[in-house]
């Protein structure tokens, strides 16, 4: 029997890009919304036909279920330290562009969208998305590395060197050197999750893995929170389409 194989397509019901996605050990279909498509897993040997009419007879129920778009004109995504607009522009006709404002320990990301731009498609949300970052990467540096440093003086630690790094699954590493590094993607956490992590990686200054040793060394250094703070961070919406 022939292996179904990924497959992109624009489905017109409902109005967005469907991709289906063959899975080695999946038994029946699923389907979600993700970044502005339909993602359809589908056994690996089912065949086109089959994936086909499971999307028809989901069709009205994916429908209701569709999320606004992340980046919907006006919309305003606040953080601790600071804010991401997503803006109408005219200035240049056709372009996305984007602007960042630092002042006092707060940020302002503008991201301008043109008047007929869909951010619900996933090509503008991705390239929205890669704005972001861009602008994240520069301002880390300004808030992550100062605030890691006074986090690191009041525990009485002290790595070799603190690096920005551009992970968005792993948002912090610290070597065997004793270097530092932590994923911009952090500036948009809120400001104690950020500390959390911070001790996370200053405890691995003193044990290397993740032992019974390692989590009592943490728990000391973020007051006994860890299962709480841990369960935060899982649930961090990120402004990114990953």
């Amino acid at each position: 029997m022939r292996a179904l194989e990924p497959t992109i397509f624009y489905y017109e019901p409902l109005d967005a890009e469907v991709y289906i996605s063959p899975r080695l050990n999946a038994r029946r279909f699923t389907a979600r919304w993700r970044n502005g498509r339909v993602l359809l897993s589908a056994p690996r040997y089912a065949s086109e036909r089959e994936a086909l009419s499971v999307l028809d007879n989901l069709a009205s129920s994916l429908k209701g279920m569709r999320p606004a778009p992340l980046y919907a004109h006006g919309a305003v995504m606040r953080f601790d330290n600071g804010e991401i607009h997503i803006a109408t522009q005219t200035n240049i006709p056709g372009r996305i562009i984007s602007d960042c404002e630092f002042d006092d320990g707060r940020y302002k990301i503008t991201i301008g969208l043109p008047p007929d731009a869909d951010p619900s498609a996933p090509d503008i949300a991705r390239l929205v998305s890669r704005l972001i970052c861009e602008r994240a990467k520069w301002l880390a540096h300004l808030m992550l590395i100062p605030q890691a440093k006074l986090v690191a003086e009041r525990i009485g630690q002290h790595p070799t060197a603190w690096g920005i790094s551009s992970g968005l699954r792993i948002l912090g590493r610290c070597d065997r050197r004793g270097i530092i590094s932590l994923s911009y993607a952090l500036i948009f956490a809120p400001t104690d999750i950020r500390e959390f992590v911070i001790c996370h990686e200053l405890a691995h200054l003193r044990e290397m893995n993740h032992s019974p040793r390692f989590h009592e060394i943490l728990e000391e250094y973020c007051g006994g929170r860890e299962k709480e703070y841990t369960r935060r961070l899982k649930a961090v919406k990120w402004p990114f389409v990953k």
